[in-house]
């Protein structure tokens, strides 16, 4: 199956692809993952925090 053509706003990289690479080679021991751990870390506990902010004021507005 062939790939949806992707914007890339005006610039030939995908960066989607690009980190889904950098995933897969990492994973292989190909090479080092190059967003550090802790910046892994933060960034789920980013998304967590906003999970959260969103769950707090859906339920708010339904009471």
């Amino acid at each position: 199956m062939a790939r949806a053509a992707r914007q890339t706003k005006g610039h030939d990289f995908d960066i989607e692809q690009a980190e889904l690479e950098a995933f897969v080679s990492a994973f292989s021991n190909a090479a080092a993952y190059p967003i550090p751990n802790e910046d892994v870390v933060n960034g789920i506990y980013a998304l967590e925090a906003i999970y959260m902010s969103v769950k707090f004021v859906a339920i708010d507005r339904a009471c």
